[in-house]
């Protein structure tokens, strides 16, 4: 993504479509996992706003302004049970 603009991510889950899904960033060990707390609905959560589609099964983040922070290795991921989550990685880039 570019510096300034925004940047749509979609984190497919089709196989677990009603569980809570989420997205953080590993370089802060992911102790802050954003989700969208509602099912369904655009909800903003700090700088990005989530969708939580439980008919597709898709977690789609919205980064409003990309800023050079941003830039790093995420997880996207899913809570199958209280002891069992799913998760794929994937890595954002941000130019100027």
């Amino acid at each position: 993504g570019y510096s300034g603009c925004g940047l749509m991510i979609k984190c497919e889950h089709p196989q677990y479509k009603t569980k809570p899904k989420y997205i953080c960033k590993e370089s802060d060990g992911c102790s802050e996992r954003k989700n969208p707390g509602v099912q369904d609905e655009w909800m903003e959560n700090g700088d990005v706003s989530l969708y939580d589609d439980t008919r597709a099964g898709v977690l789609m983040v919205f980064f409003r302004e990309l800023k050079a922070a941003d830039a790093g290795t995420y997880r996207c991921g899913v809570n199958v049970s209280h002891y069992t989550e799913r998760f794929t990685e994937l890595q954002l880039n941000v130019k100027h």
